[in-house]
Formats: C-alpha cells, structure tokens, sequence
C-alpha cells in the first residue's frame, strides 16, 4: 500500500499466524485502517508530517494453519505478503522469516512485530511512530494492551523488576515483546534474530534480555493502545508447548542466568516427574526432553542480520 509517493521509508508490520484466520482478518483490518490513518496524519501540515512520503508493507508468516488462514489473506488482502511454511515452526522461526524478507529492504527503517489476536485502536500506530521520530535514542516502544472489554491487560515491560511499574505515559522499559512493539531496524542488525532453540515462549524475554545487555533503549507507551483477544494461537497447541516449556526455561536460565539454572533444573524435574507419576498427559515428554537439555545442552541459534 503505497503511502504519498513510490519513495521514501517503510514501516514493516510483521505478524505471525497459526489457525487464527478470523483474528488475522480483524489484524489486518486494523493494520490497514492504521496505515491511513497514517496518511491522514502525514497530510495533516508540516507541523504533524511525521516523515517523508512513507509506505506500509504487512508480511504475514503462517504456521501450517489448517483453518483457510492463507487462502483468506491471499483472496482478501492481495496486497499483503503471506509466507505459509509447511509445519508450525513456532513464533521463533517464523519471526524471523519475517525479519529476513523485511531487512532485505533499506526502506524499511521502522518494524512492528506482532501477534495475530491484536486490534489496533485508532492512534497507535501513529503514535509509536511519532515516539520514535522524537526519540532518536529509543531503539523500539511497545503499547499497552487492553482485553476486548478494553480493561487495562497486565502486560509485562520488564525483564525484571522489583520496583512498582511507572504510571508515566511513555516510560523506560527492558521487554518489549513481540505481541505489539514497534522497533527500528538497527535493533534486530544489533542484537540479531530470535533464538531458534526456543519454539513457543521465551524467545521474546531471552531477545529482550540480549537487547538490555548490549545497551538498546526501550519505551512503553501507555497512551498507544491495542486489544490483545490472548491465547488463540497458543490454545491450539497446547500439548507440545506444555512439553516444550520445562526445557525452554532451563536453556534461557542456563543462558543467561547460570547460578539458577541448577535450582530451576532441579524444580522442574521434581514437578514433572510428579505430574508424570500422575499421568497428566505431556508431563513424562516434558521430563525427557528436560533432562536431555541437560546432558546434551543446545547450542543458540541466532541468525545474524547484515548491518548497513
């Protein structure tokens, strides 16, 4: 969708997807309706243009859904990019097949990850974007998010914190996530992709935590607000996230946090071996997979991203 002109910068809205379809078409929806609203806003005189003529490109990477998602994106949305990988490779993966097809442009300088089950409400994405443009220090924002009774959701902004979170209306933050944050290019060529070891959980908190070490600056924007339906990707695979997830955690804390990563292995196997013993269903896989990330740890796999 070309935005006032064939030139200028890009904004890149990444999203994946897996058996999402009618949340996908309301993402998509409001990713549009965002994109004019962009134009309006940058027609709006000198003194709201937010920057020169600029373009909005969607990727949308589906995760072998079963439910018509890619056929629907392709009939509905021909102008939107859809990549339809032949099994679910998990938000990992899939992001960065996004993020791959995305940095191949120079233009795009601004990239907005998110989930499939997230409404844009009017003004956030335009309010992001004019975070960023008067805030060259900040390397990405994230938005607030709100249940679809547009309630506050409790979302998490820190990797950690033992301090009340700040009721400012755009505050310093650590985790930006991947449900709806707003990034620029320089972050992902910075820190890299996501870990691929990690299939469902903890690939945004250990990007998060390599992005705090290397010194990248983050914001969270309470008045850039998206609703967040939660869970309907997750919920359709459940089993093999619960038998992935022991092992997850255990890899992230031996990465990063090597003094507790005996004390979580010990927990977990505990609780396993006791969910197993009482035959709840994933639990003696989880266990295996578990103790086979501790006799034969992985190895990161984080795919570099050429800088400019």
């Amino acid at each position: 969708m070309d935005m006032e002109g064939d030139r200028g910068s890009q904004l890149a809205v990444l999203v994946v997807s897996y058996n999402t379809r009618e949340l996908l078409r309301s993402f998509l929806r409001s990713a549009l309706a965002a994109g004019e609203e962009l134009i309006r806003v940058n027609s709006g005189g000198a003194e709201r243009r937010l920057v020169p003529p600029l373009r909005l490109q969607i990727i949308v990477v589906d995760n072998a859904s079963r439910d018509g998602t890619v056929a629907m994106v392709e009939r509905e949305f021909p102008a939107v990019l859809v990549m339809a990988n032949r099994e679910n490779v998990g938000p990992a993966r899939a992001f960065n097949q996004a993020l791959r097809l995305a940095l191949e442009s120079p233009e795009n300088e601004f990239l907005v990850l998110a989930n499939s089950d997230i409404e844009i409400l009017p003004f956030a994405l335009s309010r992001m974007l004019e975070f960023l443009l008067s805030h060259p220090e900040a390397d990405g924002c994230s938005a607030a998010l709100l249940n679809p009774d547009l309630t506050p959701q409790v979302t998490r902004t820190f990797v950690w914190r033992l301090l009340p979170r700040p009721r400012s209306a755009a505050y310093r933050s650590t985790f930006p996530g991947t449900t709806f944050a707003m990034y620029r290019r320089r972050a992902f060529q910075q820190v890299g992709g996501f870990d691929e070891v990690y299939y469902f959980y903890n690939e945004d908190l250990d990007w998060a935590t390599r992005a705090f070490r290397a010194g990248l600056t983050f914001y969270h924007l309470t008045d850039a607000k998206v609703v967040h339906y939660g869970g309907a990707g997750r919920s359709q695979n459940q089993l093999r996230i619960k038998e992935e997830l022991p092992r997850a955690n255990y890899y992230y804390f031996r990465r990063h946090w090597p003094w507790l990563a005996p004390l979580v292995f010990q927990y977990n196997c505990w609780s396993l071996k006791r969910e197993a013993g009482r035959g709840t269903p994933g639990a003696a896989e989880a266990l295996r997979r578990l103790e086979e990330e501790h006799h034969s740890p992985s190895a990161p796999r984080i795919p570099a991203f050429t800088q400019d």
